[in-house]
């Protein structure tokens, strides 16, 4: 095989795996500071393990929030980005603290 043609190939399995990559949903941990900003693993003061939508840019499924110590503070779900069903927050202790629901990203109690 020549080198233009190696090239080629190459080229198209990259291509191939780029748009496989933008369709898919994958699951992803984002570290936030105290000001629940993106930072940097060492930066991090919670972290979010979710499900990230690729293609839209959005969250989707179920999520949960921790703290470092991997104390769950806050678990609930995003459709097309949006929260929606039931929020379940939590103190820094673990104990329950309050439920919410949502539809469509907006509290209804």
């Amino acid at each position: 095989m020549n080198i233009a043609k190696l090239k080629i190939s190459v080229l198209i399995l990259f291509i191939s795996f780029a748009i496989k990559a933008k369709s898919e949903i994958l699951q992803v941990k984002i570290y936030y500071n105290k000001n629940w900003t993106i930072c940097k693993s060492d930066k991090a003061y919670y972290y979010r393990i979710c499900l990230w939508y690729n293609e839209k840019h959005v969250f989707e499924g179920e999520f949960a929030d921790y703290l470092l110590n991997e104390t769950k503070i806050v678990q609930g779900k995003y459709e097309q980005g949006k929260k929606s069903g039931e929020f379940i927050f939590y103190y820094e202790t673990g104990e329950e603290k309050i439920r919410a629901s949502f539809i469509n990203d907006q509290p209804i109690n």
